[in-house]
């Protein structure tokens, strides 16, 4: 079994069984601070005292692990599910916290400064992340879990120093190498996310830097916040895939009325958002850019609503924003099909785009998506493609057939 623990109050208990079974129920504490029905773990599964049966559970913990190679090689390192969360839980994407059973939250007490890290130690880190996803190994004090298939290394900041994360030092940036078998990358992720920022859409910040020869981008974490009494605070968030109570084999849409497809992406931000037209005005504008910028990625993992301790949730910034286009060993197909079935970039028009967005009845949508048009093509004359000679050129120059 394993405790979950959320913003400092016990949150559920997880029950493992055969064949990889698994039920989750809600611990009294957490019905008593935030009441029955509220959606502060995950909109799909709102505070109950009915045990939640094996599928809407393994969505929720498989939500909260790595995927594809780093969790196999984190699988070979520690066994189960249950073992994985008991030894990476405790520094999860978001707020939870997961522990043994009847165990109390770990206090964030500093037990010793430290060591800053220098060039060449986090250089060595990063080059061992196919062995050591996350900076996690067996000959490491590193356990945390993050999600996602590209390699990342967290690390956490003190005053202005790159250290191993803890429990009591959270990673307070994510680091992400330029893979040998995607050249550019670094420079075009950088540059969706400047797209995205000139759009008026919120991002992290980021910087590019080099660690002994190692072009890398380096992310702040959105949901990490320094605090005057703890040093730093944890915002709770989860992707849309875990919002839709869907596992992460679904994140992809293979047509309309997929899981994940945009009508219910739109659908599960609108219905949630303590600021529903800020935010659908921003969901709207990243769908705008990713058609536009050629990012056949975009599935929904890769975009997260904030749940922040009273209750409220919202979109969270935008993230994980690549034009693959670019590469053409990549597939050149949207995560999502747009107006029923148009599924490459280049063939999406604005008249898809209005089908698509009408489709989802949301009051205002339509105006939404004529601003969004506008501070796109605004963002690209202000951002300039990092790289000459790419597919992604032809693409944007023929951004006009996007016009609503």
């Amino acid at each position: 079994m394993v405790d979950l623990w959320l913003y400092g109050t016990r949150l559920a208990r997880i029950a493992f069984e055969r064949r990889s079974r698994m039920r989750l129920s809600y611990a009294e504490e957490a019905i008593d601070r935030w009441e029955l029905g509220s959606r502060v773990f995950t909109v799909s599964q709102p505070l109950t005292t009915a045990t939640l049966t094996p599928g809407p559970t393994a969505a929720v913990v498989e939500g909260l692990l790595p995927e594809g190679d780093a969790l196999a090689v984190l699988r070979g390192l520690f066994g189960s599910q249950e073992n994985l969360l008991l030894e990476l839980g405790r520094e999860t994407i978001g707020s939870v916290v997961a522990v043994e059973p009847d165990a109390d939250l770990p206090l964030y007490t500093l037990d010793e400064e430290p060591a800053p890290l220098t060039e060449s130690d986090v250089a060595a880190r990063l080059r061992g992340l196919p062995t050591a996803p996350l900076g996690v190994s067996k000959e490491t004090d590193v356990r945390l879990s993050l999600p996602g298939v590209q390699s990342k290394l967290p690390l956490g900041l003190v005053d202005r120093d790159y250290v191993d994360p803890s429990f009591s030092i959270p990673s307070a940036v994510i680091l992400k190498p330029e893979p040998s078998a995607w050249p550019g990358l670094v420079d075009l992720e950088s540059w969706g996310l400047a797209v995205l920022r000139a759009a008026g859409v919120p991002t992290p910040d980021w910087s590019i830097e080099v660690f002994d020869g190692i072009r890398t981008l380096v992310v702040h974490r959105y949901d990490r916040k320094p605090d005057a009494d703890l040093g730093h605070r944890r915002i709770h968030q989860e992707d849309l895939c875990m919002a839709l109570g869907v596992r992460p084999s679904q994140k992809y849409a293979t047509s309309h009325r997929s899981k994940t497809a945009l009508s219910h992406l739109a659908s599960v931000v609108y219905e949630n958002s303590a600021t529903a037209e800020e935010d659908m005005q921003a969901f709207v504008t990243i769908l705008v850019v990713n058609v536009a910028i050629g990012n056949a990625d975009a599935h929904a993992r890769n975009l997260s609503l904030l749940h922040l301790p009273d209750g409220s949730v919202r979109l969270a910034p935008a993230y994980d924003v690549i034009p693959t286009y670019h590469y053409p060993s990549h597939s050149r197909q949207l995560a999502q099909p747009v107006d029923r079935d148009v599924l490459r970039p280049e063939s999406v028009t604005g008249a898809h785009l209005r089908a698509e967005v009408a489709s989802w009845g949301i009051p205002g949508i339509e105006a939404a998506l004529y601003a969004a048009y506008e501070r796109v093509e605004h963002a690209l004359t202000k951002t300039d493609l990092p790289l000459s000679g790419s597919p992604l050129e032809e693409l944007l120059g023929r951004y006009e057939r996007l016009r609503p």
